[in-house]
């Protein structure tokens, strides 16, 4: 009961998450569902869906295929639907029917990949976690898969982590992404996962930076530390000059490019005190804070670092909504694990300018706060489809000013 949604709509899940980060890249996408899952991914959490020619099928999951466990049936399916498209790949995702029934996913598209021959992939997805979790399963699944290690390294050139429409829509932010990189004279060689191809995937371990614009690329990143060596920076391009270029431009001219904006000197500007242990709001940081921005985690505290940059000295608290990576809370963050705690901080946290998606607002009660309305399609799903901001912009400028005024 924990996660039960009262005024706000459940947040995108996991298996959006991966459907969404393997969207453009030619594969067949199968959810293992009854249909109410896959309906919500497309009808609610993937813009791209109208119009397109992506092939996102469901199995049609019945009462009795969960009680037996027609496992057979299942993968004759897919494997009818692969042989008469032909896709690049398939892959086959879980939702909480399948969860419950133990179904045996990597064995699935195991098998499924040997008598097709088709490159398959199993994820154990299950409803029950945030889309973040799913974009980065399936970013980590598509490196390990496809780049190519022995491909060297090229100067001034990077990869995009954590770019999918769940957080920045399809009105833009990606190509804006791309376009701000390569006017200073930087290449992107793979955005995961807008614009993507399987020959930029195989090619990304050649990048010689990687750049997290949300909190999904985090894993992601560190696994292609780990596997290709590669640096990164944790940033979400903001404004018309955004810092996460400037950061990236510092690191290939030979400066150290920081992972995150470091908070000021305790007993400085911001009223900082040590989190709670479990990374849950802490009461001692609510009363007296100014401003709120609730979301994900690395685009609040890019908008923080914007603030922070244009001389804003009050005390600014993020909310990460969705998944959470502890390395990158701040003191008087919170990691919101569901509608109640957000509710009790919005309401008693003392904030006088809240900056969140406009269901968000639906939860304050004191009129006198202020709400900058930040859409966000993992909250609010359709609704924020086309009014979803243009982050390297003018638009994202005025919204900084504003929080500044």
């Amino acid at each position: 009961m924990s996660k039960l949604c009262i005024t706000l709509p459940p947040f995108a899940p996991d298996y959006s998450g991966i459907a969404a980060a393997l969207f453009e890249l030619g594969g067949l996408v199968v959810i293992h569902d009854a249909s109410g899952c896959t309906g919500n991914y497309t009808g609610y959490d993937e813009p791209r869906w109208f119009g397109s020619d992506a092939a996102v099928f469901c199995s049609g999951l019945r009462h009795m295929d969960a009680v037996l466990g027609n496992d057979d049936l299942f993968i004759s399916r897919i494997i009818a639907a692969a042989l008469s498209l032909k896709p690049a790949f398939i892959a086959v995702l879980g939702s909480p029917v399948p969860m419950v029934i133990g179904t045996d996913f990597a064995g699935i598209a195991a098998e499924i990949e040997q008598r097709t021959g088709i490159p398959s992939f199993g994820f154990a997805s299950n409803g029950l976690r945030y889309y973040g979790t799913g974009i980065a399963a399936a970013m980590r699944a598509l490196v390990e898969r496809y780049a190519d290690a022995a491909l060297p390294k090229t100067e001034r050139t990077v990869n995009l982590l954590g770019m999918t429409p769940i957080d920045f829509a399809a009105g833009g932010n990606a190509d804006d992404f791309i376009r701000a990189f390569e006017a200073s004279g930087i290449t992107v060689v793979a955005p995961f996962c807008m614009g993507l191809t399987l020959d930029a995937v195989k090619r990304c371990g050649t990048a010689a930076l990687n750049v997290v614009v949300s909190q999904s690329g985090i894993a992601a990143a560190r696994f292609m530390q780990r596997k290709f060596g590669t640096p990164f920076i944790v940033r979400t391009p903001i404004g018309s000059e955004p810092a996460a270029v400037e950061e990236a431009c510092a690191f290939f001219g030979g400066t150290k490019a920081a992972v995150r904006c470091e908070p000021a000197t305790k007993g400085e500007s911001d009223a900082y005190s040590e989190p709670a242990a479990n990374g849950e709001p802490d009461d001692r940081l609510s009363s007296g804070g100014r401003v709120l921005i609730a979301g994900d985690q690395v685009v609040s505290d890019s908008i923080r670092c914007e603030l922070r940059r244009r001389g804003f000295s009050g005390e600014i608290c993020t909310a990460s909504l969705f998944d959470t990576d502890a390395d990158f809370l701040q003191p008087g963050d919170a990691a919101v694990r569901n509608e109640k705690q957000l509710r009790t901080l919005v309401r008693d946290g003392g904030y006088k300018t809240i900056v969140a998606d406009p269901l968000v607002f639906q939860l304050v009660r004191d009129t006198s706060v202020r709400c900058i309305a930040l859409p966000h399609p993992g909250v609010s799903g359709r609704l924020s489809w086309n009014t979803c901001l243009r982050y390297v912009s003018g638009t994202m400028d005025e919204l900084i000013n504003h929080i500044m005024v």
